[in-house]
């Protein structure tokens, strides 16, 4: 369910659709089979063990009542049994096919979080060029031999290829722990601690595979940078070597 939310998610953000819903019906499928109910059978498992009382409401409760919130005795399971089922066959009807967490009527409003994503994804178009003028401004203006050459562009290619490949590795544990420390440290956040694991690991998987490209792309860069550098360290002992061919 994660997964879908998160393909329907994306599918909204790039523009493949105008709203964003998941489905509830592996959900229901789930707790009106025999996992829902070995999913209240533990629920019941780790409570205090039932007084007399409350085996009495319960027994009551196998006749219309209410269920006691607590464990009761191996041998009152069978009784209780049926009517688990068919609380669970209720409540399952009541839960929605579907749930929209992004609506259509979003689409096209100044609420749509599409038109700023737009324009951030248009400036990280547009900004590789900058560097890349500078570079240019370099190499016309700084540049006068090819050992020189060299070190102006291989330094900031091995110095952007580090940088990159730093945000590569570490980006996704970092966005893991500040999601965790805000769920579980400050409770800014405030989600049961059950789904808490699965919401920090599904985040960082996503912030891994974000930045993949970032980390493999910046190994690239950095290797070119280092090895422009090497040679551009070389390069002039060369030239002062008089029996040298170069």
């Amino acid at each position: 369910m994660a997964d879908n939310a998160l393909d329907a998610t994306f599918d909204y953000l790039n523009g493949h659709t105008n709203s964003a819903s998941i489905s509830l019906a592996p959900l229901k499928t789930q707790l009106a089979g025999p996992a829902g109910m070995n999913l209240v059978l533990q629920i019941l498992s780790v409570q205090p063990a039932c007084t007399t009382e409350q085996l009495t409401q319960m027994a009551l409760g196998a006749l219309g009542g209410q269920i006691a919130l607590c464990n009761p005795p191996p041998e009152a399971i069978g009784l209780m049994t049926p009517f688990i089922q068919s609380q669970l066959q209720t409540m399952t009807t009541l839960i929605p096919n579907e749930v929209t967490f992004i609506p259509g009527t979003l689409s096209d409003t100044p609420q749509d979080p599409r038109s700023r994503l737009n324009t951030i994804r248009s400036a990280i178009r547009l900004s590789p060029f900058l560097p890349a003028l500078l570079l240019l401004a370099i190499t016309i203006f700084g540049v006068r031999s090819l050992a020189d050459w060299l070190t102006w562009w291989g330094w900031p290619f091995m110095i952007a290829g580090a940088g990159s490949v730093l945000i590569g590795l570490g980006g996704a544990p970092l966005v893991s722990w500040i999601l965790q420390f805000l769920i579980q440290g400050q409770g800014t956040i405030p989600i049961p601690p059950v789904l808490a694991s699965s919401i920090v690991e599904t985040t960082g998987a996503v912030a891994r595979q974000i930045l993949l490209p970032v980390l493999v792309q910046g190994a690239i860069l950095g290797i070119v940078g280092l090895g422009m550098a090497i040679l551009a360290m070389v390069l002039p002992k060369r030239q002062t070597n008089p029996y040298s061919p170069y």
